[in-house]
């Protein structure tokens, strides 16, 4: 990957995140099971990183983004999603590991999002498991799983809809 394709990509990663991470924010506090959207928000990362790689404020707010990730409906809904979004950061930070070819051995600049979040993490995997199979979210398992499906094709079909070059 060569270190334009790579600032493309984290350019649509943030137009997934950005409308991703509002619907989260959106969502009314019953469904939100007390989870801190702000504390697990992603944007500020993808945002530093695409600065490091050479974009603008207003370049950043010009992105396109993606439709069709409204608020949170249920408590189902923000499981589903947060599933979908904590499970790819695992696969980022092995991803952002591959990454000194480009950016550098040793730099964190242009590899936050992909890094993750610094510890203390807000919402760290296991975390996430446990609430999985918490009462609640154990009795909601189709909707859960609807509501990761529907994630996982949003972000597919926005990362291939067409290119995006920054």
């Amino acid at each position: 990957m060569t270190l334009p394709e790579y600032r493309d990509l984290l350019a649509r990663l943030h137009g997934f995140h950005e409308p991703l991470e509002r619907g989260l924010r959106d969502a009314s506090p019953g469904v939100l099971l007390g989870f801190d959207a702000q504390a697990c928000a992603r944007t500020p990362a993808l945002r530093a990183d695409l600065r490091a790689l050479g974009m603008g404020e207003d370049e950043i707010d010009a992105l396109p983004v993606c439709g069709g990730l409204g608020p949170v409906h249920s408590k189902a809904d923000l499981m589903g999603r947060l599933y979908v979004v904590e499970g790819s950061a695992l696969g980022g930070r092995v991803m952002a590991s591959k990454l000194d070819g480009i950016l550098g051995a040793g730099n964190a600049e242009g590899r936050r999002f992909l890094s993750g979040r610094s510890a203390p993490d807000p919402l760290p995997w296991p975390a996430l498991c446990r609430l999985l199979e918490a009462g609640d979210a154990r009795s909601d398992t189709p909707a859960v799983i609807e509501s990761a499906v529907t994630t996982f094709h949003a972000l597919a079909d926005w990362l291939t809809e067409g290119d995006v070059h920054v």
